[in-house]
């Protein structure tokens, strides 16, 4: 039994060569932050010095960045005196002293949340990354926390310390 066998050779014209095509974003890049910052949030976050804790809220009606308290000198072990009663619209800058890390804490969405709520949580923390980042501050460490009882002196130490 024999077969037959095609033994055409394949057209080596330029139909089928590769080109490279550039397209453009159909919605322009949106610059952070979005949500602006008061006068007093760019001054503590420009004054955090070892020991400090600069707590901020965002105002999702105004779409602004407010402070919520500044304090100087807290102790590691007392840092979650501080989170009375977390929320995922509270976003707070620790400086670690030892190392000189900065820590930035943030409270994850409870439960089944939207979509919605988490894509804001997630644009929140990016605003809150490009504001520090415009006074100076580089956030070395992320915290994301559920309560004040996660807030503990040895977790901070470990993440300062994992930042180096």
């Amino acid at each position: 039994m024999s077969f037959a066998t095609d033994t055409k050779e394949k057209p080596t014209d330029d139909r089928f060569e590769r080109k490279m095509v550039t397209i453009a974003p159909s919605a322009p890049t949106q610059k952070r932050p979005i949500r602006k910052p008061t006068e007093s949030v760019k001054t503590a976050l420009r004054e955090l010095q070892q020991g400090d804790l600069v707590q901020l809220l965002n105002d999702v009606q105004e779409e602004i960045i407010t402070l919520v308290n500044s304090k100087n000198g807290v102790d590691p072990s007392s840092v979650a005196t501080y989170f009375h009663s977390p929320s995922p619209f509270t976003f707070s800058f620790y400086h670690y002293p030892e190392p000189g890390a900065i820590l930035l804490i943030w409270t994850q969405w409870e439960g089944a949340v939207s979509v919605r709520n988490i894509s804001l949580q997630r644009n929140v923390l990016l605003d809150m990354i490009a504001i520090a980042e415009g006074e100076g501050i580089k956030i070395t460490q992320m915290m994301k926390v559920q309560g004040a009882d996660q807030i503990k002196a040895d977790r901070l130490k470990e993440e300062a310390f994992s930042a180096k």
